[in-house]
């Protein structure tokens, strides 16, 4: 994002590398693969002709007619649950954006509710009562690396912030 309000958000999620790589073409190619069900006779079965399901969710998020917030992660299944749960901590919770990306997340997809070690012991055993809950091995990332800017429409500030499970930042240049 830039001060005049230029933005893009983008997803860049290649899942694992499959190792293959095209001669002259010099990309990699995922292992997207995993993302359909092998069994025949599901939505989501292999098909000829069928493109796969994607968690891919770039976000602009506007107030007044103007962007207020860009937002996106790399994660693979887990980064709408990421993206979601970042946009609710600025937007409902009031926290700056280096705040709500370094919250501690979980991710719920079927029977299995994954937690960040950070989320409280407490917090996941009541949760446990109703539904079955693990922890992630990972206390920062592994559920979506969310990296966001914030435009403020008031003073024209940029704030960032990146997920601690990888390698990105939130940098102004």
């Amino acid at each position: 994002m830039d001060r005049y309000g230029n933005c893009v958000a983008l997803t860049h999620s290649l899942g694992s590398g499959s190792g293959v790589i095209t001669p002259g073409l010099g990309f990699i190619y995922n292992n997207s693969m995993c993302n359909f069900n092998p069994l025949p006779g599901t939505a989501n079965s292999i098909a000829p002709g069928k493109s796969r399901t994607t968690g891919m969710a770039p976000t602009i998020i506007y107030r007044d007619g103007k962007p207020a917030l860009v937002i996106g992660a790399p994660g693979g299944t887990k980064i709408i649950s990421s993206v979601l749960q970042v946009i609710l901590n600025i937007l409902d919770f009031g926290m700056s954006p280096s705040e709500a990306v370094l919250a501690p997340r979980f991710d719920c997809q079927g029977d299995l509710i994954i937690c960040q070690p950070r989320i409280p012991g407490y917090v996941r055993d009541e949760v446990a009562r109703r539904h079955p809950v693990a922890a992630s091995p990972n206390s920062h990332g592994g559920i979506g690396l969310v990296h966001v800017i914030a435009l403020d429409g008031a003073t024209g500030e940029l704030a960032g912030g990146a997920d601690a499970g990888a390698g990105g930042m939130a940098l102004r240049v």
